[in-house]
Order: C-alpha cells, then structure tokens, then sequence
C-alpha cells in the first residue's frame, strides 16, 4: 500500500498543509510574543519593573487581537493593574 501512488499522494497533500498550517501558526505565535515584548518593554517604561503576577498575565495571552489591546492601552493606563484590567 505504501507504495501505491495514491497513498503517497495523500501522504505528500498532507504534509504540504500541515507544513503550511505551522508556518502560520508560528508567524502568529511570532507576533503574539513580540507584541508582549513590546508591551513589558514600554510598560517597564511606563510604570515599572512588573510584578511576577504580571508577567504570567501576560504570557498568558496568546491571542494577537488581545495582546494589541493591551498595548494600545498604554497610553491611557496609570499601573500595570489598570493596564492589564481593561480599564
């Protein structure tokens, strides 16, 4: 069965989308972690070295929408607390 060209068809199929499938999925992994690069960079800026509670927040997401509201909310947020609260 291995070697019937079917097989190998499907086989081949399957590894292109599954190769295909990582490289976005790591792209997006990618920007997840430097959106929250960016974001304990200017918050350290901002309000402080974070506490360790907020650095497990934030690796905690893992959701690119998410993790940008985050850094949008800089510009308005007083503390890590409020920062990370939505507020």
């Amino acid at each position: 069965m291995k070697e019937s060209t079917t097989y190998q068809l499907i086989i081949e199929e399957g590894e292109a989308q599954g190769l295909a499938k990582g490289r976005v999925e790591g792209r997006v992994e990618g920007r997840v972690e430097e959106a929250r690069a960016i974001v304990l960079r200017l918050g350290r800026r901002r309000f402080g070295p974070p506490a360790a509670e907020v650095v497990a927040r934030l690796n905690a997401i893992q959701e690119l929408p998410e993790i940008e509201a985050v850094a949008e909310r800089i510009v308005d947020a007083t503390s890590w607390d409020e920062l990370l609260s939505g507020r």
